[in-house]
């Protein structure tokens, strides 16, 4: 009987080399056919992420208009970051993202050297913006971490870093052609007589000449957003150049997420009349579209509107419907809701 048994062992037919390889073909053929679909259910999740960070960065902004009855300024300019001790609008020196920190439990953050004297608070100020913070960041384009700075200003309240967190967000200035950056005052003594080249003298009629929610010292509340809110752009997916999502060395994309007035922070929706104009565009290597809107995502780009919803616009939204979308008051309204 155990001979029989060994016989029977012995005879037990095993695997080819050919079937072998066909079963791995097969298993080959399998993976590519379902790779595509993993990667879709990848990006459609980070997609969602994305969607979410602009949510909430909506609902910050909510919360401060509720607070100031304004929403967040452009800051004064990319010499200066954001002072604890400076208030909010055309008081504070930091842009946007760093009047929203008070707003997404990232009060600590944005408290950094609070009451100290300038030489303390300065390294207080390196160490806040050497720091990321994730909800800035869409997943679909790059790692929420630090980033090198290698600008070669400096900054009036800040140590130079040698890191710095940044943002994939950006803000609508409006249907401007451009904002020609603007440094700000060199010291807090210069502030009294400076020239600011983007919010004019403190009349009403600074708010006629931008078009915008954000830009340079704004204190824009409901009353000026003519249009309706829910017709009007607030935040947006701002355009990068690929090979340079890590490098620090585009000129919309050097600074960090808590300066002032500048465009790495800020986008336009300007259209001529041709049509051409800082449009939507997808990353694209090589394209450098320095005030667009624009996004990581094939299809389009995600915004958050003045009411506080988000939508996903696709790049071939019509230019001059981007273009009324991002003037708060010229009577030309679109429906935000119907995108």
């Amino acid at each position: 009987m155990a001979s029989s048994t060994r016989v029977s062992r012995q005879l037990r037919p095993a695997f080819t080399l050919v079937e072998l390889l066909v079963v791995i073909a097969i298993i080959g053929i399998l993976v590519a056919l379902l790779l595509p679909a993993i990667q879709a259910a990848r990006e459609a999740a980070r997609r969602t992420q994305c969607n979410n960070n602009l949510k909430q960065l909506g609902l910050a902004a909510q919360l401060h208009l509720d607070t100031n009855g304004f929403f967040p300024s452009g800051g004064w300019g990319d010499w200066w970051v954001g002072s604890p001790d400076m208030g909010a609008g055309k008081s504070q020196p930091g842009g946007w993202p760093y009047q929203l920190l008070a707003y997404m439990e990232e009060g600590n953050r944005r408290n950094a050297g609070s009451g100290q004297e300038f030489a303390l608070s300065k390294a207080a100020a390196k160490e806040m913006i050497s720091t990321a913070i994730p909800g800035f960041y869409c997943p679909s384009r790059r790692a929420a971490i630090a980033y090198p700075y290698f600008h070669g200003a400096g900054f009036v309240n800040s140590d130079r870093p040698t890191v710095v967190g940044r943002s994939d967000y950006a803000a609508n200035m409006g249907d401007v052609p451009n904002l020609r950056n603007d440094e700000g005052p060199r010291s807090l003594a210069a502030v009294a007589r400076y020239r600011w080249r983007h919010s004019g003298p403190d009349t009403e009629r600074r708010y006629g000449l931008h078009t915008g929610i954000v830009f340079q010292r704004s204190e824009i509340g409901m009353q000026h957003i003519t249009d309706g809110s829910s017709n009007t752009y607030l935040f947006g997916e701002k355009n990068c150049t690929p090979e340079h999502y890590d490098t620090g060395t585009v000129g919309n994309d050097d600074q960090s997420m808590y300066n002032g007035h500048d465009q790495d922070n800020l986008r336009s929706t300007a259209v001529a009349s041709s049509g051409k104009g800082p449009l939507p565009q997808p990353d694209t290597p090589g394209l450098v579209a320095t005030y667009s809107f624009g996004g990581p995502h094939s299809g389009g780009w995600n915004a958050v509107f003045c009411d506080g919803s988000v939508h996903y616009i696709t790049y071939s939204l019509d230019p001059f419907i981007h273009k009324r979308l991002g003037n708060r008051h010229d009577g030309q309204t679109v429906d935000g809701s119907a995108l």
